[in-house]
């Protein structure tokens, strides 16, 4: 067979989730009509802090609750996990021409469709490969621009690319506990709970409350972490020559925030309904958390600076604080 595509695998581009290998997953399981959720909920996700900028820094820690494999397991996808494939283009067609997608973790550096790390930064990443051109060499793969960018489409890549940044990830991330090759072959035959969306939805809600409930303390820990970064908002805002010295990293870790606020927004309306007042409270902390970082970011682009719009987002920030942890609290119960 000289080309084959995969049809009706379309990109994601909801949130931007844990990592790369997500948002290459995340077609997969719903083309597979799987249960997206199972993934969504396998993390608590909990603020953290990144030691390099003890005050200004902000981070995020996942908290899984099964490893990647088990929890691939457990969506009932039948999947063939490689370390590596010595005959790298020629196993890929053959999956794809079996009808079974593959997702590849590669090197970037070797990527010319990543302008942000191609020949300038080795960075792990994964590719998800659904088609092949034998006659042009190019594979049919779902990609986006630059790092935690929800740009993903469909687009190609030569199988001499596909060879280096395989290579260069084998050279350069690679460790003996780790797969880089993922087949997914097929869905197994679905339980009475699938048949039964009501009673799985309730199952999940309550899985879901006792597992942060169980992880009560590094809830808290984060919330006291991210307690701290607000107070260097409000010292750095309300200060023109803190703000333009600050005002790069400030970003990042409003950045950093905001994914992870987009992530608990979009995964609790999807299980607890769009009205639960859980959903309200995530996605208006959300909101909220957005607005700190419109203002940022107008300084940083026009460096035009306006101490009334800062002083409101230290107001801003004071609700933030509060409801950050009353929405733990009440998860926590």
């Amino acid at each position: 067979m000289d080309s084959k595509v995969i049809e009706n695998i379309e990109p994601f581009n909801d949130i931007y989730f844990k990592s790369c290998f997500y948002n290459s997953l995340f077609p997969l399981v719903n083309y597979f009509r799987s249960d997206l959720n199972s993934i969504l909920f396998n993390d608590i996700i909990v603020y953290d802090s990144e030691p390099e900028k003890i005050e200004s820094g902000i981070g995020v820690k996942y908290i899984p609750v099964l490893r990647d494999e088990q929890l691939i397991d457990h969506l009932e996808l039948e999947v063939e996990m490689k370390e590596s494939c010595p005959d790298i283009i020629d196993r890929i067609q053959k999956d794809i021409s079996q009808n079974r997608p593959v997702i590849l973790w590669v090197d970037s550096f070797y990527e010319p469709l990543r302008t942000d790390t191609y020949m300038k930064h080795h960075t792990p990443h994964t590719l998800l490969i659904y088609g092949y051109d034998k006659k042009e060499e190019l594979f049919h793969i779902i990609e986006h621009k630059s790092r935690e960018n929800l740009s993903y489409k469909k687009r190609q890549i030569a199988y001499g690319d596909v060879s280096l940044a395989v290579k260069g990830y084998q050279e350069n991330f690679m460790t003996p506990d780790r797969f880089s090759y993922y087949s997914f072959i097929a869905l197994r035959t679905n339980s009475d709970s699938e048949k039964n969306p009501y009673a799985k939805t309730e199952k999940l809600q309550s899985q879901l409350l006792e597992e942060f409930s169980a992880r009560k303390e590094s809830i808290f820990e984060g919330l006291r972490h991210m307690e701290k970064f607000l107070q260097h908002y409000r010292r750095t805002v309300l200060n023109e020559q803190l703000l333009k010295s600050n005002v790069k990293s400030l970003v990042e870790g409003l950045n950093t925030v905001i994914n992870f606020k987009r992530v608990e927004c979009y995964r609790f309306k999807r299980v607890f309904s769009v009205n639960h007042h859980l959903s309200r409270v995530a996605c208006e902390i959300e909101e909220l958390w957005e607005l700190l970082r419109v203002d940022v970011a107008k300084y940083l682009f026009f460096y035009m600076y306006d101490w009334d719009v800062f002083y409101r987002g230290v107001e801003r920030s004071e609700k933030i604080l509060q409801l950050e942890y009353r929405f733990y609290e009440e998860l926590v119960k």
